[in-house]
Order: structure tokens, then sequence, then C-alpha cells
């Protein structure tokens, strides 16, 4: 575990307001953007470059991260797991790593989080996407084998390294937009602030070298600058489970698309990508209730002819949907828990013009290492899901009329397999933290089918500011090896007012 992720930012009011803060960092960067779609001249003032490979500075910076969380947990949170010793690494280095029972916020976002922070060390050292997956698997190893007294754990490996690429390339190449060293005085201030909020480890690579305040006559860009769209969204929120029980709120949510699909064919990763955050107000609790990602890691023309366009391609995914809320009585609303921390897969994208209309296809077809569900049964420590490996299926078409009117229609299905369990006969209340700890499953065996599936319609009033309804339906199918199957539904309905950027 992460102390600092879980307990800090995800569970404390002061957690919240960071991602408050980062929702807005995404709401800046079409303000800083000059939403350029392709600069490659090296004479051009916004031409991008690729800085020298600094490998000690990457990894000092991946270390100092790891060492500044594990002196918060240790001398001023006090956490159990952070009194390590060389008797504490000798016995982790010497220990297969186990399946842990970290909260689903802890382990599915909390840990790709920490990932992504190891990658942007990297990447702002002069790696690239690939290159940069080395030193993101290395801090993970450094923290679970020598930073806590707990076993190594397997699915923080996994999802720490796969799902900490995902969000690192997205918050590098976000922060990459607003950053330009052509600036100066309070611009300058708030483009370093804000970029530092995306990418915490690039700002601090920039304070070392003196790039966060030396001036220059290019931007000093990374990455080739591509078109960006955002969106930001404000709206009433009703959920309603199987058994009737409704909960109402706000929601809150930021969206990004950067770069154009269509307009090209990708042979650099994330040349295209589309990311969704959602926080709510439910049940007088906050909650980061969405992440998604799909991020696009090379695609190919099949097919153009007739206003109709067909790219195929792989494609990275993640995805975290977490609906529970702990009311204040402390009685549980949890409708749906989807993850899908490390895929990847193939996709298939069909644009065709028709008049006045537009009609976009995207359809996927992933393999995932590491998932999750909801488990109706297994209830240890912090864990109240099950994780495994599967795949999913993911079919999304938008139809737009005259530019004005959207209909989006989405179904997404996850298959996540959970083959390590536990033995029947074990009383959980019984056991110690020590036992947890080296308990080593998964969860219930089982296969859990999940489908979501829904429409979303949307009217411009104006270029800039839309209304919007969406109603989407959450099924869960749980075949378990040694209980009665579960079936269960949820409605999730959402009427917003949106702004475009």
């Amino acid at each position: 575990m992460y102390g600092f992720d879980f307990k800090v930012f995800f569970m404390r009011m002061k957690g919240k307001r960071n991602l408050i803060i980062i929702i807005i960092s995404l709401l800046c960067i079409p303000t800083f953007a000059d939403n350029n779609p392709h600069i490659i001249s090296d004479s051009d003032s916004a031409s991008y470059f690729k800085p020298d490979k600094k490998p000690w500075r990457a990894a000092a910076i991946g270390t100092g991260i790891n060492l500044g969380i594990f002196g918060f947990n240790r001398f001023v949170t006090k956490e159990d797991f952070a009194y390590v010793n060389f008797k504490t690494i000798k016995r982790n280095l010497r220990t297969w790593p186990v399946w842990d029972s970290d909260k689903l916020s802890t382990n599915l976002i909390g840990h790709p989080y920490h990932g992504s922070l190891y990658y942007n060390a990297a990447r702002a050292n002069g790696y690239s996407f690939y290159g940069s997956l080395p030193f993101t698997l290395g801090g993970s190893l450094m923290w679970e084998f020598t930073m806590e007294n707990e076993p190594p754990s397997r699915n923080d490996l996994i999802s720490t390294t796969f799902g900490g690429v995902a969000l690192g390339e997205i918050t590098f190449r976000l922060s990459d937009l607003i950053l330009d060293n052509r600036t100066s005085g309070s611009n300058r201030f708030f483009r370093e602030f804000f970029a530092g909020l995306l990418a915490p480890t690039r700002a601090i690579n920039r304070l070392v070298t003196g790039d966060a305040w030396q001036y220059s006559s290019n931007r000093g860009n990374q990455v080739q600058r591509l078109p960006i769209k955002g969106s930001f969204l404000i709206g009433g929120r009703n959920v309603t489970d199987h058994d009737r029980t409704q909960k109402y709120g706000v929601s809150v949510k930021a969206g990004v698309e950067y770069g154009d699909i269509f307009d090209y064919e990708i042979s650099n990763p994330y040349e295209w990508f589309q990311t969704k955050i959602q926080l709510d107000y439910l049940a007088s609790r906050f909650s980061l209730t969405q992440v998604n990602v799909i991020g696009a890691l090379y695609t190919k023309e099949l097919y153009n002819k007739n206003n109709l366009q067909v790219f195929g391609g792989f494609f990275q995914h993640f995805n975290y949907f977490n609906s529970k809320v702990i009311k204040k009585n402390q009685k549980e609303f949890r409708p749906y828990y989807i993850s899908e921390a490390a895929s990847l897969g193939g996709g298939v994208l069909v644009e065709k013009e028709i008049n006045k209309f537009r009609i976009e296809g995207k359809y996927f077809a992933n393999g995932i290492a590491l998932g999750a569900s909801i488990s109706d049964h297994f209830k240890i420590d912090n864990r109240d899901y099950n994780m495994g490996s599967g795949f999913s299926l993911k079919l999304h078409t938008d139809l737009t009329y005259n530019n004005k009117l959207r209909f989006k229609l989405r179904g997404e299905n996850y298959n996540i397999y959970t083959w390590k369990g536990y033995d029947e006969d074990l009383d959980f209340k019984d056991l110690t933290d020590h036992e947890i700890s080296f308990l080593n499953t998964q969860g219930d065996r089982s296969v859990a089918r999940l489908y979501l599936v829904g429409m979303t319609a949307e009217y411009d009033i104006s270029d800039n500011v839309y209304l919007g309804v969406e109603r989407f339906r959450y099924i869960r199918k749980t075949t378990y090896k040694s209980m009665p199957r579960v079936s269960y539904t949820a409605w999730d309905d959402f009427i917003h007012l949106g702004f475009k950027f």
C-alpha cells in the first residue's frame, strides 16, 4: 500500500481538494494550448525537441519520491507498515509477491497514479514511452520490497507499472501543452504551476535543471503539438440499485480528447487518447467515481473512399468505476465496481459522413491482465472485491446531426476471472494482521460478467455550451464456484450542462 496515496489523496477531504485541483488544471489546458495540429519544423518557435537521456537523474527523482512518501508514512502518520529495517527488507527479498488486501481505491487508482510519477521522471529525462517502462517497474519494485514491512504485492506491481504508464503518458502530454519557455512573469508561473499539478515529477525535474524559470526563444516542448478538445460537465445525478434504493447528488465531469484519430496514422503511442474523470457528491459524501482512458499505441488506415474511413490498431485501456458511498450510519451503498487497470487489445475505428450526418464508431476487444469486480462474500481487512484477469469488449457509436445534436451509444462488457481463491473453512474474523498479509488470494473463486449499456443525448445551445442527458444501466452476473450465482443491476442517470473548449 501507499499510505500517502489512499489516506491523504483519496480518503480525506484534503485529497478531494487535490482531485478538484487536477480537474481545474485539465480545464486550463485549452486556455494555454494553441491547438496547432502539426508543428514539426525545428526553426519554428513552437517546435519540439528530444532531450538527452539522463538515467541517473530519472532514477534519483523516482527514488526521492519513494523516500519522501516513506518518510511521511513513517514519521508523520506513523503507519504500521512503514516500520522497516534490514530484517524486513531481507525477508521481502526472499518472498514471492502475493495478492494483497488493500482498498479498491488504493490498488486500482492510487498505485497507478504513483506509477505515473516514476514514469514522468523518466519521460522528462529523455526516455520514450517504452523506454520509461523499466523506470516505472523499477520504482514499484523498490517500494514493494524495501519501503514496507508487509510482503511485496503482485497486483501492485502490475497496476503501478501498466496503469502508471497510461496515466503517466497522458499527464506528460497534457503538461507539455501548458509549458512554454517563451513566457515570463505570472503567465510563466501559472503554466509551471498547473503543469506541475498534472506531472509533479516533471515539475521537480524542471526545478532541478532550472528549466522552470529559464527563458528561451522556443516553447521547449518534448512532444509534437496536436489538436485538443476539452469538456466540462456539471449536473444532477441519480443512482438506483436493484432494490430500488435511490441516491441523488451532483456530478462534475471533465474530459479531454487529444489528437484526431481519423486525421493520420499513429506510429508513436498516445498521439491520440481520450480521458474522462468524474467526481461526485452523493449521499453527503465526495467520491472519485470514474477514471477512463483509451490511448492509441499504433493505428493503420485500412480504407478511405466515399467519405468512409476505416482504421485498425492497438490500444491501451484503463478504467476505474467506483460508485460505493459510505453513509453517516456506516451503511454502504455500492451499486457497482469495475476496474481494468492493465488492459491491451485491438480496435477498429469507423467514420462516415452522409449529408448533415456524421457517424463515428470505435470498437475494441482487449485482454485484461488485472481487473476487479465487487464481491458479494469476500470482505476482509480493506478488501470487498475480487481481482482477476480476463477480457473486455467495447462498442462506442456517436451520431452527430448538423454539428449540433449528438447521440452517443455505449456498450461495454468486462469478464473478470478470479482463479486464486482461499480455504472455504477460513474464519476471517480470527485471522491476525500477519495472516491477512500472507493470505495471498484474489478473492472468491468466480467469474464476473459486467455489462454497461447506455445512451447520451446532447444539444448545442451555443458554440461552447450544450445541454445533455444520459442514462446507463450496469448489469453484473457473478458465478461463484462454491456459492449461489448473483445477478445485480443499477441505473445511473445524469442531466447536465456542458461546456466545450
